[in-house]
């Protein structure tokens, strides 16, 4: 009776969910829809925001406030701040998770409400953590549709260095059994699938990453950076971090306080500020993990 009531309350929050912009607005996408599904659309990786503000429901608070910048292809930027500065939506702004409130987000000269959202965020490389993972074989979460062959899969987990060299089996761990939600794997597991979800896709010109801190150690970050960095070479990056760390290759830094970019600048510079907020941001986290 009570799996009973949860489906009902279940079914009926799904049904008032409010559907997404899908089709975006006054943009041609004919050529588009019927190339190969690897060919960028965003030729640079330059992303502008002008005046952009976000709210979740027209009726709550302001989350990011009148942003104004503009971040260079190419660029690595760390995204610093504490939590519930709006961090995490930033990364939401440029998927359209959720639609601007005023102003727009300009990626290669294209405003991207004017993208259908399955074209923008085939584009764009996104990786978040508690990415959901379905019951059945490894092989089948990381490629459900069928688009890779096993050998570019297998690629893929050789630049993570992690199942090639945990799994002497002939398919080196593709047909082992997942359990629904991941049971049967461990944080750092469902995290490196998400990874290499994200290196199976290519031509990505924009690339985003939630902090990886609190699943992985400082070893294993730094070769998922290297491996993206290697995958998408000249790609823009932006990084969600605690803390910046030297494989990260930072070129600027971001700090986000109450929803409005407090700095933004060159990581050498606020470095050597010791009044930057990026020091004192960086100070209160570092003195946490002693």
């Amino acid at each position: 009776m009570q799996g009973v009531s949860v489906s009902f309350e279940r079914t009926n929050e799904y049904n008032h969910i409010f559907s997404e912009n899908y089709k975006g607005a006054n943009y041609n996408i004919e050529k588009e829809e019927n190339d190969d599904n690897d060919i960028s659309i965003f030729k640079y990786g330059k992303i502008q925001f002008e005046n952009y503000s976000l709210k979740y429901k027209l009726n709550e608070k302001i989350i990011l406030n009148e942003l104004n910048l503009t971040i260079n292809s190419g660029e690595k930027i760390g995204i610093i701040g504490r939590t519930g500065s709006g961090k995490s939506t930033f990364i939401y702004a440029i998927t359209r998770m959720v639609e601007p409130f005023t102003g727009k987000i300009i990626i290669h000269d294209i405003d991207i409400t004017t993208i259908p959202l399955q074209i923008l965020r085939r584009n764009i490389g996104v990786l978040m953590l508690n990415t959901g993972i379905s019951e059945g074989t490894l092989l089948s979460n990381l490629d459900p549709l069928e688009k890779y062959s096993n050998q570019e899969i297998l690629d893929a987990l050789k630049k993570l260095n992690y199942w090639f060299n945990n799994n002497e089996n002939e398919n080196y761990g593709l047909n082992d059994h997942i359990e629904e939600g991941g049971a049967n794997l461990t944080l750092s597991e469902k995290t490196l699938i998400a990874i290499t979800k994200l290196l199976l896709k290519k031509n990505c010109n924009i690339i985003l990453l939630d902090d990886l801190s609190s699943c992985l150690d400082n070893e294993t970050q730094k070769l998922v950076f290297d491996a993206i960095y290697s995958t998408f070479p000249g790609s823009t990056v932006l990084i969600i971090t605690n803390i910046i760390k030297e494989f990260m290759k930072i070129d600027k830094v971001m700090s986000i306080q109450n929803g409005k970019i407090v700095e933004f600048g060159k990581l050498d510079e606020l470095k050597n500020d010791k009044n930057s907020y990026f020091n004192f941001i960086q100070g209160n986290k570092k003195q946490k993990e002693k």
